[in-house]
């Protein structure tokens, strides 16, 4: 970021980071989690090897107190997102807009950070040795985009192997669930919290993808999701007359797409005619807001953390959703003021 970018940056974190610091009882800990949002957006240009954790103080040779940040200080990550939430909210509008669900993956060396292991990524398009995680995106009608949710997939290995989870911190509870699962538990948590979106739209690579359809459909939210050739045969198994008077459709995607993205067709229900430019207006949709999220990743450095429990991975992304809030607001005058394809959304795609 400029000097110009990196002064309303810290303005806004100023308005973001008052609405939920109360959250830090204890002083040492607030002046930690500032150091930390300042740096998610602007890291210090440290020479390779020597690269200082996020929080640390200027002159500090040891991690120990940044570490504590992510770890053991008493502080409630989910209360503060929750009040990130109401601010975005107030400050970008919840009513409307879009929810904008993907996949995303943390490649690891190691082996004991929560939930790493060899899985599929659909970013480089092959297995590797890392963590995932489904992030959940807002768009509001005035085109304001917020990262309002992120979960870490715990994989099947995981599961059972106890001793592995206690030394990450895995919450003893917390058991397997697909992608698919998990996306619901977000959406619904979003809906809970006073979101209402006009449509969800999903990029995600899962087997259970009937499972998040049919959820999307029983709450009455139009949605959009890219499916594999593999994943066309099970949602057309599983199809069944709306009863809520939803139509659904099928389309094939261009060679060129499927060559670049993976996806070989596309799905939507909704309420209305599913006509050639309602597609395309939402597979467009789709794009921006998949471009969107590639943005947020570039604003807020969501990769650097050096933490491997379970609690550190979640209090590292709490603090980089506040942090993307945060220059989001910075940018609010340079923003359209409307959603790409509110002329679709509008009337035909209204829950």
């Amino acid at each position: 970021m400029g000097v110009v970018e990196r002064c309303a940056y810290e303005a806004a974190l100023h308005e973001v980071y008052g609405y939920v610091c109360s959250n830090f009882t204890r002083a040492e800990p607030r002046r930690r989690a500032w150091m930390y949002l300042c740096h998610l957006v602007n890291a210090p240009d440290d020479e390779p090897g020597r690269r200082r954790h996020l929080a640390s103080y200027d002159r500090e040779q040891r991690a120990d107190g940044a570490q504590r940040l992510l770890t053991s200080a008493q502080w409630d990550e989910q209360k503060v997102r929750a009040e990130l939430l109401e601010l975005v909210i107030a400050r970008f509008g919840g009513v409307g807009g879009a929810l904008y669900l993907t996949e995303v993956t943390f490649p690891k060396k190691g082996h004991q950070a929560a939930g790493v292991a060899r899985q599929f990524s659909v970013e480089s398009r092959r297995l590797e040795n890392c963590q995932l995680a489904l992030v959940l995106l807002h768009r509001s009608p005035n085109g304001a985009v917020a990262l309002v949710d992120a979960e870490l997939y715990l994989p099947r290995t995981w599961a059972g192997d106890v001793d592995r989870r206690s030394k990450a911190g895995v919450p003893p509870g917390l058991a397997y669930r697909s992608k698919s699962r998990v996306a619901i538990a977000m959406v619904r948590r979003a809906l809970g919290a006073g979101l209402s979106p006009d449509v969800v739209l999903a990029s995600l690579l899962c087997r259970e993808k009937p499972l998040l359809q049919s959820a999307l459909r029983t709450v009455g939210l139009p949605h959009f999701l890219p499916l594999t050739a593999d994943e066309l045969a099970r949602v057309r198994h599983v199809s069944e007359p709306n009863r809520m008077g939803f139509a659904e459709g099928f389309a094939a995607v261009s060679e060129s797409e499927q060559r670049r993205s993976g996806w070989a067709y596309h799905y939507a229900n909704g309420r209305g005619p599913l006509s050639g430019a309602a597609f395309a207006a939402l597979s467009a949709q789709a794009a921006t807001m998949g471009r969107q999220w590639a943005g947020v990743r570039e604003d807020v450095k969501l990769d650097r953390y050096e933490v491997r429990s379970w609690r550190g991975w979640n209090r590292h992304l709490t603090l980089a959703m506040v942090a993307q809030a945060a220059v989001e607001l910075s940018r609010r005058e340079d923003l359209a003021a409307e959603s790409p394809a509110a002329d679709v959304l509008e009337g035909r795609w209204a829950v």
